[in-house]
């Protein structure tokens, strides 16, 4: 499978799970997201809700989740995902969309994500949500691999901050989809790709 390619302006990075990237439109992710074998529809969905959420913060410097209502999100509620961050640090999944829940085999609404899937999809999952509750941006999420993938182990994802009023981010939203692999093969390597979206 050919993925497209970004401009990485961090080559340089040690190799690890996690490669930072430069800065990515919404236009470009759509693009992007359908060239490595992505869903249109759904390629469409993740991209608004990237834009849903900058037009949010142009409203308000720390978008929060009463500056919406689930009304607004009904475009992308089969890919929607969002986590709560508590304050001890702990990772715990407040929604997941119906299409995303099949991926996992199982609904993982109201579990922690330490306690599920395998380890290296906890660590990615972990990593991501982390990196957005640090940053308080927005990011696009992107798996990269060499060699052959299990089916479903690619994906490609939006994960933007939800802030409490204290000003802490409270709640990671986002939209992901998986990408079909090879069924029954094994990763040999495997890399999250991360750029902030502007």
């Amino acid at each position: 499978m050919m993925t497209k390619r970004l401009a990485n302006e961090h080559e340089d990075e040690p190799e690890g799970l996690l490669r930072l990237g430069g800065p990515v439109c919404v236009a470009e992710l759509k693009e992007t997201m359908e060239s490595a074998g992505g869903d249109p529809v759904s390629a469409g969905s993740i991209a608004d809700l990237a834009a849903f959420w900058l037009d949010l913060r142009r409203r308000s410097p720390q978008p929060g989740r009463t500056d919406f209502g689930p009304e607004d999100l009904k475009f992308v509620l089969p890919d929607l995902f969002m986590v709560d961050i508590g304050c001890d640090g702990g990772l715990r999944y407040r929604l997941v969309g119906t299409r995303l829940a099949s991926r996992f085999g199982r609904d993982p609404t109201g579990r922690r994500i330490e306690c599920g899937g395998g380890a290296w999809g906890r660590e990615a999952i972990a990593t991501v949500l982390r990196r957005i509750v640090e940053t308080r941006e927005p990011h696009a999420v992107f798996t990269e691999a060499s060699g052959d993938w299990s089916a479903y182990r690619l994906f490609q994802a939006v994960a933007m901050p939800l802030h409490a009023p204290d000003g802490r981010v409270a709640i990671v939203l986002g939209a992901a989809q998986f990408l079909a692999g090879l069924p029954g093969a094994t990763a040999r390597t495997s890399r999250l790709d991360m750029r902030p979206i502007r």
